[in-house]
């Protein structure tokens, strides 16, 4: 029996042979410490399971990237078909007479309004585009509404002007006093638009502030109705364009859109990331008129010419007559 001052002895560990007589590792060929029952060292185990660690965790990044681009495809294409259904169901419910009018038009023509602004919460619109957003709660919405058309809409929600009207706004109403080109019908002025369909769009007639620009932008267009506005827009495929959603493929076709009267900014301006209307503007005409038309400071035209190494309308001008001369 031992006392309990005896020291204890110390056992030796029976997984490990220390550096048997004779026994090199199997791998390296060099003596070293092995487990029980192993050919290979325990350093060569070591970096084993290392090398093998690493290829089995390359192994599963790139499962998980391809399993969570599979996946990410497959949900993008599952939002756009979500969203193609739910703008033909909406349709659907467009396609009926206008409440105001009692008018019956295409399903673009109409809008939803709301019969009391304090019920509103958000616009269809972007219920719509959001399509995390549950379908029912934006037929929560649309039963807040009415459905008119634009012309209808306009009116609608027209609140006349407490100050008096500047010779701006009498301008534009006085031009778009005149009959729809379209439908030949005469509406008030806030239901009247202003169609680009001559030369190039520089801007639009109601945002211009010079008396003179407003009357030239104005002699590039048609005045028309609200509802052939929006006719003439979608005939143009200017809006969104709306597929059937039982014909839909798996792979969605994104449509560049093309308007010939817009804007062609010069290759040399399209590395501008913030690229205005009146930047095609600079140079072509002084530096006091570009400001006029875009409703800027002289000073702003002129430091982005300067930035851009664009010369001045009077040096252009003067090189031209030499030229010429």
């Amino acid at each position: 029996m031992l006392n309990d001052t005896t020291p204890t002895q110390q056992l030796p560990d029976a997984t490990v042979n220390p550096v048997p007589s004779g026994k090199v590792c199997s791998k390296c060929g060099q003596p070293g410490e092995f487990r029980v029952g192993h050919r290979q060292c325990k350093k060569c185990e070591r970096a084993y399971r290392r090398e093998l660690h690493s290829k089995n965790v390359e192994q599963n990044v790139a499962y998980r990237e391809a399993r969570r681009e599979h996946y990410r495809k497959l949900n993008v294409t599952t939002q756009k078909r979500r969203k193609i259904e739910r703008h033909a169901a909406i349709d659907q419910i467009k396609s009926v007479p206008c409440a105001e009018c009692r008018g019956s038009f295409p399903p673009y023509v109409m809008d939803f309004d709301h019969r009391e602004p304090v019920d509103k919460k958000h616009e269809i619109s972007f219920l719509l585009n959001k399509t995390s957003c549950p379908w029912q709660r934006i037929l929560d919405e649309v039963a807040k509404c009415d459905v008119v058309c634009v012309r209808c809409h306009r009116l609608r929600t027209w609140v006349p002007s407490q100050k008096p009207l500047d010779n701006r706004c009498k301008l534009i109403i006085q031009l778009k006093a005149v009959p729809c080109v379209d439908c030949g019908k005469s509406f008030h002025y806030y239901q009247m638009d202003f169609d680009h369909v001559r030369g190039k769009k520089v801007r639009e007639v109601p945002l211009l502030k010079n008396r003179a620009a407003i009357l030239i932008e104005a002699a590039k267009c048609d005045v028309v109705c609200a509802n052939c506005h929006r006719e003439r827009s979608h005939t143009a495929a200017k809006g969104a364009q709306r597929l059937d959603p039982r014909t839909v493929d798996m792979t969605w076709q994104r449509r560049i859109q093309g308007t010939p009267q817009g804007i062609v900014v010069p290759p040399e301006k399209r590395k501008i990331p913030a690229f205005r209307f009146w930047h095609a503007l600079a140079g072509t005409l002084p530096d006091r008129q570009v400001a006029e038309i875009a409703g800027v400071t002289p000073s702003n035209v002129t430091m982005f010419r300067q930035k851009q190494s664009i010369p001045s309308f009077r040096q252009s001008k003067m090189k031209t007559e030499l030229a010429h001369a």
